[in-house]
């Protein structure tokens, strides 16, 4: 088969804005459930003294819930694969020019992108499983996972 007849081109490519739409999901998904657990957030101490009043952030810290905690990391995670999506975009487009061309040196900087895209979805979706909540994040958030894994390394 020639390569300008390969039907797979383009498909990392469609991935990139396949995954933009399910990244942009989650994150409005994962920032509503912050507020969720943020609004039952209590004091260390259970009372309000006069260093929280002034400083409230003072406890933060220790008044987090262990639910708040995995809804921050997940927070964090689903933001850096969407800022990895918007910059393995145009490096897909780079890989199929370097593979049209025969250009090596255009293909390599496709991995820096696509591996850690890779691991941050199973590490996003194992923090989804490993909690309480099973809902069609979960569905959505193992679906992107195995998409990733299939126009990545399998095509």
């Amino acid at each position: 088969m020639a390569k300008e007849n390969d039907p797979f081109k383009c498909l990392r490519c469609i991935y990139c804005f396949i995954q933009f739409g399910l990244l942009g999901w989650q994150v409005q998904v994962v920032k509503e459930w912050q507020w969720h657990w943020e609004n039952r957030e209590l004091p260390a101490t259970g009372a309000i003294d006069q260093y929280q009043a002034r400083f409230p952030g003072l406890y933060a810290r220790y008044t987090e819930t262990p639910e708040t905690r995995k809804i921050n990391a997940l927070y964090a995670i689903v933001l850096i694969c969407v800022g990895l999506t918007i910059i393995h975009l145009p490096n897909s487009i780079a890989m199929l020019y370097g593979c049209n061309k025969s250009f090596p040196n255009w293909i390599f900087p496709w991995f820096f992108t696509s591996i850690p895209l890779i691991i941050l979805c199973t590490v996003y979706s194992v923090l989804w499983w490993s909690g309480d909540i099973f809902a069609e994040q979960l569905t959505f958030s193992v679906f992107e996972f195995i998409i990733s894994l299939a126009a990545n390394v399998f095509i």
